[in-house]
């Protein structure tokens, strides 16, 4: 079964927005104090890049809705996630004036999408999405991906 774009317009806007957060003006600041490592900066990215991943997958769910999470989905919706943040980071420090490349906001990018994953996977995103158990039978005749 072919993709379906329209069940990925919550993620595209999303990553729109993830852009234009990404290009406004900022302030570089060259240090690095390990309380770099929890501010609210960090928490942010992490926020951010959970919700593209959680959106990620909610276009797939949307694609087959009885058909479990499959590796090549998770591949795609993480990959995507962090492949995005690392972008953003780049252009951050090649193009967009008052804004640097940061390797931990790329780490907190990565670390948000696998948090997305796993939020994914708790009950309470289950019952949110009507996503069914992992061990449950499914009706689906095709997975969502081949």
């Amino acid at each position: 079964m072919p993709l379906q774009l329209k069940s990925f317009i919550p993620a595209f806007i999303w990553t729109m927005v993830v852009l234009g957060l990404s290009a406004m003006p900022g302030t570089f600041i060259p240090s690095f104090s390990w309380s770099d490592l929890v501010s609210l900066d960090k928490l942010a990215h992490a926020i951010v890049y959970c919700i593209l991943t959680l959106l990620i997958f909610a276009g797939f769910r949307a694609q087959q809705p009885n058909y479990p999470v499959t590796f090549r989905v998770i591949l795609i919706a993480v990959g995507f996630s962090c492949c995005w943040g690392a972008a953003m980071e780049w252009m951050q420090g090649t193009f967009f004036p008052q804004r640097a490349f940061e390797l931990l906001d790329m780490l907190a990018n990565c670390t948000g999408a696998f948090i997305g994953w796993g939020l994914w996977r708790s009950a309470w995103v289950r019952r949110v999405f009507k996503v069914p158990e992992p061990n449950s039978p499914t009706k689906s005749k095709s997975p969502i991906v081949q």
